[in-house]
Parts: C-alpha cells; sequence; structure tokens
C-alpha cells in the first residue's frame, strides 16, 4: 500500500536522538506520553525501531519508521527506489513487567501473551487485515517462543506477521522472533544497540 507519510529520514540520527533517552529511561516505557509528531508512545517507538532494524537485516534494504496516517501503531516503510513508500501497517501490544518478587514463570508469561494476542483477534478481520502484530515482552523470566508460535499458528486468519521481541540479557541488546509471516521464513534475530548509540548490529540466531 503507497500513501503519504510523515517519516523518519534518517533512523540512525533518530537512534541517537530519540531511542537514547528512552532506552537511559526505561519508565517511558511503562508511562511515556505519546509524540506529538510521530503519534506514538515511546514503548511504540521502540517497537518501530527494532522492526525496522531487523527487516532491513532480512531485506538489505532501507527501512524506516513512519507515522500511520490511519491511526495505527506505526508503520516500517521502505525507502529504496524500487519499492518507494510501500509500508508495513504495526499494531503493538505491550506485556508489561508485574510486581511480582521472583522471575516469572514461563507458562505464565506464555499464558499472559496468549491473552493479549486474543484480545487483538477478537476485534475482527477488518482490524487485523493488512496490518503486523508486535508484542513487546518486557518481562524477566524465561521465554518458551515455540509454544507461542504454536498458538499463532492455530489462527486461520489474523495479522500478515506476528513479531515477539523481549530484553536480552546484555544491555541495550533485544531477542527478536518472527513468529509467522505470509513471506518470510520464521526465524530468530538478535539486535545489539551499541552503548554509544552510533549504530546497531543484527544477527540471525536460527530458524523457529
Amino acid at each position: 500500500m503507497k500513501v503519504e507519510y510523515l517519516f523518519v529520514r534518517s533512523l540512525e540520527d533518530y537512534l541517537e536522538k530519540q531511542i537514547q533517552p528512552i532506552l537511559k529511561n526505561p519508565r517511558l516505557l511503562k508511562v511515556g506520553r505519546q509524540y506529538t509528531n510521530i503519534k506514538l508512545r515511546p514503548r511504540e517507538v521502540l517497537g518501530s525501531f527494532i522492526i525496522c532494524a531487523v527487516v532491513r537485516f532480512i531485506s538489505g534494504q532501507n527501512w524506516t519508521l513512519a507515522r500511520d496516517p490511519m491511526g495505527g501503531d506505526g508503520v516500517v516503510l521502505c525507502m529504496d527506489p524500487s519499492r518507494m513508500g510501500e509500508g508495513a501497517f504495526l499494531e503493538q501490544v505491550y506485556v508489561p513487567r508485574m510486581k511480582e518478587k521472583t522471575l516469572a514463570g514461563i507458562d505464565k508469561i506464555a499464558r499472559r501473551i496468549e491473552i493479549e494476542i486474543k484480545k487483538k483477534h477478537d476485534k475482527g478481520k477488518v482490524y487485523s487485515e493488512n496490518r503486523n502484530l508486535v508484542i513487546f515482552l518486557d518481562i524477566e523470566g524465561l521465554l518458551d517462543y515455540q509454544k507461542i508460535k504454536s498458538f499463532v499458528d492455530g489462527f486461520d486468519q489474523g495479522f500478515d506477521s506476528y513479531w515477539l521481541f523481549a530484553p536480552s540479557d546484555r544491555k541495550y541488546s533485544y531477542l527478536v522472533f518472527l513468529l509467522k509471516a505470509d513471506r518470510d521464513q520464521p526465524a530468530a534475530y538478535n539486535i545489539q544497540i551499541r552503548e554509544d548509540f552510533k549504530g546497531w548490529e543484527v544477527n540471525r540466531l536460527g530458524r523457529l
């Protein structure tokens, strides 16, 4: 789909100017207000950035993030001449940390993710059609991503793709799981943002 967008011209500059304050103040992920220009909350900005970085790695093309003119949770926008203006529309889910005194159990984490995905599906086909679901898991504990993938595979109709990302055990590092997609093979990735916020690296960890 090709429409007019307000978009980020340099994802590298945006990392340094906008993503850096979010990562240095994680409280913004829970309570940060929507930015007036791009119409996204801090956690949605982070989610859009991470998906952009991984899609760049997968495709070898220049993708950036943009405001959704239809009021969704962001757009991943291609800036390569061959696909200029082609966008993937996002819907995002935030699964926050609870006030557990110990690490959340693996089954409890999976159940919370499944509940949030089902809430999105219950909104119907019109809501999910031509959109991509991004789940941000901001919980310490073990993740059974294969269980989540099996749950997602059970939907005959739904979003064009399903992404799940969560903090890794390294500073400014995230595990990213492409659980299901029409075009690309399900796989796991790692994105490491440099501590000086001058760039990032993405690595493919393997198939799901």
